[in-house]
């Protein structure tokens, strides 16, 4: 969506930085900001924190996985996945920490 909004080498040849098919791109952009912030209600963010919630939840278990995985299920410790879902673990976990604090 955004790599239109480079100029291309004739319009700047010609001294013009933003052709109108660019402008309305940007336009098109932002437009989509504005109607995300008229949604911001106490609702949806409800709604949005069940969701990333869920989310949090998948990646701390995915992330429990792999270390058990990598520790006990493999013939040899796999010392990659175990970071990998250690960061998976990190990441899940801060983020039930942080929802949880911040719950709407």
């Amino acid at each position: 969506m955004l790599n239109p909004l480079v100029p291309n080498a004739e319009d700047l040849s010609s001294g013009v930085f933003l052709s109108s098919e660019v402008i309305g791109q940007l336009k098109f952009f932002w437009l989509i900001f504005a109607v995300l912030g008229v949604e911001d209600t106490p609702k949806t963010n409800h709604r949005a924190w069940k969701v990333m919630f869920g989310i949090y939840i998948v990646f701390t278990l995915a992330g429990v996985y792999f270390m058990i995985s990598a520790l006990f299920l493999a013939e040899q410790i796999q010392w990659k996945t175990f970071v990998q879902g250690l960061i998976l673990f990190a990441l899940g976990g801060g983020g039930i920490g942080i929802s949880l604090r911040r719950r709407p």
